[in-house]
């Protein structure tokens, strides 16, 4: 892991773990126009949300169109009591930014903090401290982004020089900040009924280190890490892929482990969708020309669902 970058003096991360306990419940009845019926469900137990299904979004990056494609594939009705959870990345490359955080606003969305929301508070911070102007960005974006694009590292420093999150962080509203920031570093979801052989769902947006509890996870590897190296019998979180991806130790841990933790993330474009027994990463390269990804829970049951990406991202890739 390369030194650990601080969050934002004016935007720390407010809440480290944020517990989700949901109660899964069947379509509300429809009348015979197609009506909802204004009868609401059971209550769900005290601390509790009820919600027909859960829809885990991958890096959004500002794509607006692709995530009301994506949200059109899968039937999204937040009256039906369809919940989304995105798993950080909301803003930075994309066109819309602004327009995503207004949307994920607007229907209620719940989320984490990306490696890039995160780069973009500390932006916004520096620009309300009048030295934006000048500062390169310090995202990261060893993604396998320009995959294809034919970049070396010079024109990696290139792109940093452009400062991808001072654009982003002088385009937001405050408001629009506050709603960054006010996203944790992780969802634990505990749902009801459970999907099979899993005690609870995790959502992050980097990865975890396994054998370390939830809440001495690192900040900075949650949101960063690609994959781990043994050091002297530890597990330690690295930025880069590697040969292979976190997800291959956390099953392993897993297996051990009497109650399951599924673990929901993004961050790894260049290795699109993966698929763990206990880990999905859903960075599917949408802002590069790939797709958006969803994981859909219902009630006993979940599904993957993808739509090809919706907006201009000919600048994105070329950059």
């Amino acid at each position: 892991m390369t030194a650990a970058t601080e969050t934002s003096e004016i935007y720390p991360i407010s809440t480290f773990i944020h517990d989700l306990p949901v109660t899964l419940s069947a379509t509300l009845p429809r009348e015979a126009g197609g009506a909802a019926v204004a009868a609401p469900p059971p209550a769900p137990p005290p601390g509790s949300i009820s919600a027909r299904r859960l829809i885990i979004i991958g890096d959004v990056h500002g794509l607006r169109k692709s995530l009301e494609a994506l949200l059109d594939a899968v039937g999204f009705d937040k009256s039906q009591g369809d919940e989304v959870i995105f798993v950080g990345d909301l803003v930075s490359k994309g066109p819309d930014s602004g327009a995503v955080i207004d949307f994920a606003g607007r229907i209620g969305a719940r989320g984490v903090r990306g490696n890039h929301d995160d780069a973009v508070l500390r932006a916004a911070q520096r620009l309300k401290m009048g030295a934006g102007h000048d500062c390169h960005d310090d995202d990261d974006d060893n993604d396998g982004a320009a995959e294809g694009a034919g970049e070396d590292r010079g024109g990696k420093k290139e792109k940093k020089k452009r400062s991808v999150s001072a654009r982003t962080a002088a385009a937001l509203s405050d408001s629009q900040l506050e709603y960054l920031a006010s996203l944790p570093l992780m969802v634990r979801i505990t749902a009801t009924p459970s999907l099979p052989g899993i005690e609870q769902i995790v959502v992050v947006h980097a990865g975890l280190v396994p054998r370390v509890p939830l809440e001495e996870q690192p900040a900075h590897a949650v949101m960063h890490m690609r994959s781990l190296r043994a050091v002297e019998g530890c597990l330690v979180p690295l930025e880069e892929a590697g040969e292979r991806g976190w997800i291959v130790e956390w099953d392993a841990w897993q297996e051990e482990c009497a109650g399951k933790t599924m673990v929901v993330f993004g961050h790894d474009a260049k290795r699109r969708l993966q698929r763990g027994k206990y880990a999905l990463g859903l960075d599917t390269a949408c802002v590069y020309g790939g797709k958006l990804s969803a994981w859909v829970v219902e009630a006993g049951e979940a599904r993957v669902v993808q739509v090809d990406c919706a907006d201009e991202v000919d600048e994105v890739r070329g950059s």
